[in-house]
């Protein structure tokens, strides 16, 4: 059983739809409400051109089981991710964030509502820090890699 990750692309685009109307995953998201096919096409489509926004599909055995995306903001990358939903309770965040972490070296980042537990325990495991809470919203840092070798 070995979780891989790949580049997202259209045939995509509906599976991430499901998964971000999920309930669970929209009280985690700072959008809650639902989104209908029409918008999430427009922004899946827009991701895909966007040279500052990658998204990625995470598999388990040729089995779509969650996503990562990250958007570089100034010289960081603020992650975001969703675990598909018969998938939870596997430990499938923490797996997919190890593994992309350990690939990036750049600064990362992740805002999660206080609540989120779960997520919390994700962004601790790859070594994020709390740098600041603002209105329910906690901001999680890593810095680069290669500051931390100095």
């Amino acid at each position: 059983m070995q979780l891989t990750l790949r580049g997202a692309n259209r045939n995509d685009s509906h599976l991430l739809f499901l998964w971000r109307n999920d309930s669970a995953t929209r009280k985690a998201s700072h959008c809650s409400e639902p989104i209908t096919q029409q918008e999430h096409e427009i922004w899946f489509n827009n991701s895909l051109l966007n040279k500052d926004r990658h998204i990625f599909i995470a598999e388990i055995d040729g089995v779509a089981v969650g996503t990562v995306r990250c958007d570089l903001i100034e010289s960081e990358y603020l992650l975001s991710w969703t675990v598909a939903p018969k998938q939870r309770g596997k430990k499938i965040a923490k797996k997919m964030l190890q593994f992309f972490c350990a690939k990036i070296d750049e600064a990362i980042c992740a805002q999660i509502k206080v609540d989120n537990f779960p997520s919390v325990r994700v962004v601790e495991s790859v070594g994020m820090k709390l740098d600041k809470e603002i209105k329910g919203v906690l901001y999680y840092r890593r810095a680069p890699l290669s500051s931390s070798n100095n």
